[in-house]
């Protein structure tokens, strides 16, 4: 209405004009100046008419835009919307909200205020928040909880406003009971490794990229900051001399992405040293970039003192044990040179056994000595250039006595054509020895050993593959698993005795070298035993 009244007045405004040109006489020389002017003023009638109608159309739209935007509101929009009056009594609501307030339809909302809704607690915390909104003209934002159905309500409460006028309160209100539920889980769940963390009998923490503290358990920051060992509160490290070493590690890791673990003597402010067990760990996000550092650092003085000790032990196990032996071996073999043309045959006999046993004892002993190095990285291969195929005929030349007697056959079969290997000479002499005992125990009489030997390849790496074909006793695969474990042995199934060093040693050489030792056994009983390492 207010738009055609805007439109009467230019248009009676153009008549009036028109009328007074038409009849009085102003003079005008020529009818053709009142044409002109009459279409003018018929022009500015027109334009005027167009533009009112184009401000109408755009109002038109823009409230069907508001109706359409109000309307998917009300309809799919899950939270609750809510408008009151000035009195907080409710004008308005989406369709959400007959959930909330348990209503069959809209009209039973309007008019009534939050405490026909809720219990009294709730409602004066809502009112209060809603008079804060009134008084203030600002937005507000609140939760609250519903002990009747165990829910949580985030609520943001806006004025309505018209012009400088406040005419009540708009409120969108979010049902967020999984995620306040999801934030307990969480806090339980932290509080749980938290405590976890804080009781590790070591030293952990988080550092950033520049090797600064971010986070870490209770022991850890008076470590990282002054050194104070929290096992000891009278050990306090020099973190100055360990600085420089500390960042070169931090940006190893950092740039391989690998874990780095060590044990060092640092040495303690007061001038004492200790031992530290250190491991370094990337902290690797689900893009593969490292953002930090995980550190663990534990005192390890106490175990470096068992490890001395037991050092001690079997060093002087090892020498009293082969000492006496040795005696033994060199009296037996003496006494049997010089009188065995004075000694009975089955004397003879026995005393060999004797002497035998003896060997056996101290290839025991040996072992012993040398599974301890080895499980403690005091072993140093000494690698050169030799013949593998020399290396195996002079092993069964030295064994010669044992194949005699045994009754068992060797031979050997190969197709290489370059037999010079790059390996440790000793330490492989000791395994094939092993391997070839082994096969004269276990082979069936009169059977044969084959001893394999074949050049292979690996992503072009060119290796040797021993193998040693026994005909000896089928084998299960619980067994196989377990030959090369410590103290476990195949004698056992066979009612023999032994120490169950012999295969565990041999493999930890074959896997100081790298390579690989494997045993496998078919129904047929026929078992190979065999090492595979690079050339």
């Amino acid at each position: 209405m207010k738009l055609k009244k805007e439109l009467l007045q230019p248009i009676l405004f153009s008549i009036l004009i028109v009328t007074v040109i038409v009849t009085l006489d102003l003079n005008i020389p020529h009818i053709f100046l009142k044409t002109v002017l009459f279409i003018l003023l018929v022009s500015v009638i027109a334009k005027s008419w167009f533009e009112k109608k184009t401000n109408l159309d755009e109002l038109t739209s823009k409230y069907e835009n508001i109706s359409i935007l109000f309307d998917n509101i009300n309809k799919y929009l899950p939270d609750y919307v809510l408008c009151k009056d000035k009195d907080l009594k409710f004008t308005l609501g989406n369709k959400a909200t007959l959930s909330l307030f348990r209503l069959n339809k809209l009209s039973q909302l309007k008019g009534k205020d939050i405490y026909n809704f809720f219990d009294k607690k709730i409602s004066e915390e809502i009112t209060k928040q809603d008079i804060n909104v009134l008084t203030n003209a600002k937005i507000i934002k609140y939760k609250i909880f519903n002990p009747e159905n165990n829910n949580h309500y985030y609520c943001i409460s806006v004025p309505l406003k018209k012009g400088k006028d406040i005419k009540g309160v708009a409120s969108l209100i979010r049902n967020i009971t999984e995620e306040e539920n999801l934030k307990e889980e969480l806090k339980s769940s932290y509080a749980q490794i938290e405590s976890v963390i804080n009781n590790f009998p070591m030293v952990a923490y988080i550092i950033d990229l520049n090797g600064n503290y971010v986070m870490g358990n209770e022991k850890s920051f008076k470590f990282y900051n002054e050194g104070i060992d929290p096992e000891d509160k009278n050990v306090r490290i020099n973190l100055d001399l360990i600085k420089d070493i500390n960042e070169q590690e931090n940006q190893r890791v950092i740039r391989t992405k690998k874990s780095l673990v060590v044990d060092k003597l640092l040495k303690a402010i007061d001038g004492s040293e200790h031992w530290y067990s250190i491991r370094k760990v990337p902290l690797i996000t689900n893009n593969e970039d490292v953002n930090g550092v995980i550190v663990f650092v534990q005192n390890i003085d106490e175990l470096k003192n068992i490890q001395k000790q037991r050092d001690n032990y079997i060093a002087t196990l090892s020498h009293d044990l082969k000492t006496p032996i040795l005696a033994q071996i060199r009296t037996l073999e003496l006494f049997l040179k010089v009188n065995s043309k004075f000694l009975q045959n089955d004397q003879v006999e026995l005393l060999n056994l004797m002497l035998d046993s003896n060997h056996y004892m101290y290839s025991m002993v040996e072992n012993l000595v040398s599974s301890y190095k080895y499980e403690n990285g005091e072993v140093n291969l000494l690698y050169e250039n030799f013949n593998i195929m020399k290396l195996i005929e002079n092993t069964i030349e030295k064994l010669s006595s044992e194949i005699q007697n045994s009754g068992i056959g060797i031979k050997i079969e190969s197709n290489i054509k370059n037999p010079i290997i790059n390996a440790d000479k000793e330490q492989l002499r000791k395994v094939l020895e092993n391997l070839i005992l082994n096969g004269l125990s276990y082979n069936f009489k009169s059977s044969t050993i084959t001893i394999s030997v074949n050049e292979i390849y690996e992503h072009n790496t060119p290796q040797i593959c021993v193998k040693f074909i026994n005909n000896s006793p089928y084998m299960d695969q619980e067994k196989i698993n377990n030959i090369f474990k410590k103290y476990v042995t195949h004698e056992d199934k066979f009612n023999r005795v032994g120490a169950g060093l012999g295969l565990y040693l041999y493999k930890q050489i074959i896997d100081a070298h790298k390579g690989n030792i494997f045993v496998t056994s078919s129904k047929d009983d026929i078992n190979t035993f065999g090492f595979i390492i690079n050339k």
